[in-house]
């Protein structure tokens, strides 16, 4: 079996069977590449990708087809978010008329649903009854990437990026760190074995330092993060990862959680199905740090999001494309 899987055209996506982490830039390639190295591991299934361009009319969809050919494959996953719904409906003509199994997407809900076969999605669904399309998947990290390796008498705490847009509690989560740093922290901090606190946050192209009091809130986020890898060592550090604004989904929570980081977050800015497994606190108008700080524990945090893997979430796409195609399953 040949899985075909899609990605975004922004340039840095690969479509060779040779893939790194260096080729995660995004979140379909994030998907991408995780997905692709655990069917690599499955008997009888082999890979590849294709990049996904948005189109504006039909006589663009055939000018790009005619030159960059559709993959063969016996089924097509496009990782892109509401990817066969936002393009337009000649480039599913165009897979459906190509492909002969499953034309399925992958995004984090289900509430709009194109002319795929199948939707995978990660959120509980919006539809009941479940409309037939949709498959829940779970969200994913890697423990290969993802584990804790914390750093001994040393709080680190990591807060999340500005949002792109709409509410962000970026601000008043800095100013309470900022007074427990340069309030309580010796005190609290010492019972807890932690002589030292260091606050870092992701910022537009990297990460930055923030030092209590001083350039607190560093502006908004462009989308220019930092390679997988080094946010993953950011992860590994992290005794406390703090979300800063809503997110649909948030790998960036799965992933600080399966390191061993303590999720804090607004409440209503995580999707409650997908917290309430982890090692969580959630807060309204003010967190308290002692509370905080008495609910770390790495060890417990990162058995919490091991269920969340990669593995489980490539085997459920395998497994309802052979359904679809009436293939035998590998026992």
């Amino acid at each position: 079996m040949n899985i075909l899987f899609l990605v975004g055209s922004s340039g840095g996506e690969v479509e060779t069977a040779e893939l790194s982490p260096k080729s995660i830039v995004s979140t379909a390639t994030v998907y991408n590449y995780f997905i692709r190295t655990e069917l690599a591991r499955m008997d009888g299934v082999t890979t590849a990708t294709q990049r996904f361009p948005i189109f504006k009319s039909a006589s663009d969809v055939e000018r790009y087809y005619d030159e960059n050919p559709i993959i063969p494959a016996d089924h097509v996953v496009c990782l892109e978010q509401r990817g066969f719904q936002k393009n337009h409906p000649e480039v599913f003509k165009r897979f459906r008329e190509k492909i002969p199994g499953v034309v399925a997407a992958i995004c984090d809900h289900d509430q709009l649903i194109g002319p795929e076969d199948i939707l995978f999605h990660v959120q509980q669904t919006r539809h009941y009854p479940v409309n037939t399309k949709s498959v829940q998947v779970t969200w994913a990290a890697s423990p290969l990437f993802c584990y804790p390796e914390k750093e001994l008498g040393t709080l680190n705490i990591l807060v999340d990026h500005n949002h792109y847009h709409g509410e962000d509690r970026t601000t008043e989560i800095l100013d309470q760190i900022s007074e427990f740093a340069l309030g309580d922290f010796l005190n609290i901090g010492s019972r807890y074995g932690y002589s030292k606190i260091k606050i870092r946050q992701f910022v537009s192209g990297g990460i930055a330092d923030i030092e209590p009091g001083r350039n607190m809130n560093l502006g908004g986020y462009n989308r220019k993060g930092m390679p997988f890898t080094d946010a993953c060592s950011e992860y590994r550090k992290a005794d406390i990862f703090f979300v800063t604004h809503a997110e649909s989904m948030g790998l960036s929570v799965i992933e600080c959680a399966m390191s061993g980081a303590l999720i804090v977050t607004p409440h209503g800015c995580i999707n409650p199905f997908l917290i309430e497994p982890l090692n969580h606190l959630v807060w309204d108008d003010r967190f308290d740090m002692e509370e905080v700080l008495a609910a770390i524990d790495p060890g417990y945090s990162a058995s919490c999001a091991a269920p969340f893997n990669w593995q489980r979430l490539a085997t459920t796409i395998l497994n309802h494309c052979r359904l679809f195609g009436r293939e035998p399953f590998n026992l």
